[in-house]
């Protein structure tokens, strides 16, 4: 079984590098963008996806860059794959707005934003987003339209008090945890309300970053356990085709499994991550 502790431990320096290399390629295409200078945020946006195509990051970015660009189509195609990744992920839900939008399509382009505004990002100032609207519309010869919704957003804004759970609130609660019990707690809370959405790939991701995370505290059985809970939501409600989130499962439970020992089931998900 030697082989299989060496491919797990080729694919967490993998990682370890790709989270690096990920970072500084997200922080360098954002400054770009807010630059003006579209063309070169695309071109690392687009190698941001070449390395790692299941962050939602390089999904936003290259939709963005392309409606700033007027390749309505190609930011369409990233916006619904980007979407289908990360439902919880503000920016996709604005730059859908600003798709429909630049469409025509009004109405449409305000329910994106409304939904927009449930995932509004804590401590954001309203301000920033209202002129990146005006900024789109003055891109795309589009300046009453945008100034029109941008005041429309703002007032809505305003009076919308719903907001939903994301992905992002739950990985910071539970990085403030050293308690398993209280990880494993926190989880099902946070996976009973994106089931509730029917964000069932949502709630996979959050059974195997909890896996990890109990993992690396030595928390084995605690780690097999959330690894267990993820497949078996996997197998009741699917993955709706998110297939990068299914191997991250995969890849924690062929980990926890080789942590107790357990190879036989370590290589029967390795096999399975094979046709994934």
């Amino acid at each position: 079984m030697r082989s299989l502790f060496i491919i797990i431990s080729l694919l967490s320096t993998l990682a370890y590098s790709y989270a690096q290399d990920t970072g500084k390629l997200i922080q360098e295409s954002v400054d770009l963008a807010n630059k003006g200078e579209h063309t070169r945020s695309l071109a690392l946006a687009e190698t941001l996806y070449d390395l790692q195509p299941n962050t939602f990051e390089a999904y936003s970015i290259i939709a963005y860059n392309q409606l700033c660009l007027g390749n309505y189509s190609k930011a369409e195609s990233y916006l619904q794959a980007g979407l289908h990744v990360e439902p919880t992920e503000y920016s996709l839900y604005v730059s859908s707005g600003y798709y429909q939008a630049l469409m025509g399509n009004t109405e449409n382009a305000k329910n994106y934003f409304r939904e927009s505004i449930k995932f509004y990002p804590e401590g954001t100032d309203i301000h920033v987003i209202l002129d990146e609207m005006k900024s789109m519309g003055a891109k795309r010869n589009q300046q009453m339209l945008f100034s029109e919704l941008a005041a429309w957003y703002q007032q809505t804004w305003q009076t919308t008090k719903q907001r939903y759970p994301k992905t992002e609130f739950y990985f910071a609660e539970i990085s403030t945890l050293d308690n398993p019990e209280k990880v494993k707690q926190v989880t099902r809370q946070y996976v009973e309300k994106f089931n509730s959405l029917g964000w069932y790939d949502a709630a996979i991701n959050i059974y195997s970053h909890a896996s990890s995370m109990l993992n690396r505290s030595g928390y084995l059985t605690e780690a097999l356990e959330m690894a267990q809970a993820g497949y078996q939501q996997y197998l009741k409600n699917g993955n709706r085709n998110n297939y990068f989130i299914t191997s991250y499962l995969l890849g924690q439970l062929i980990e926890s499994y080789t942590a107790v020992g357990n190879h036989e089931r370590a290589v029967q998900h390795l096999n399975e991550m094979v046709w994934v």
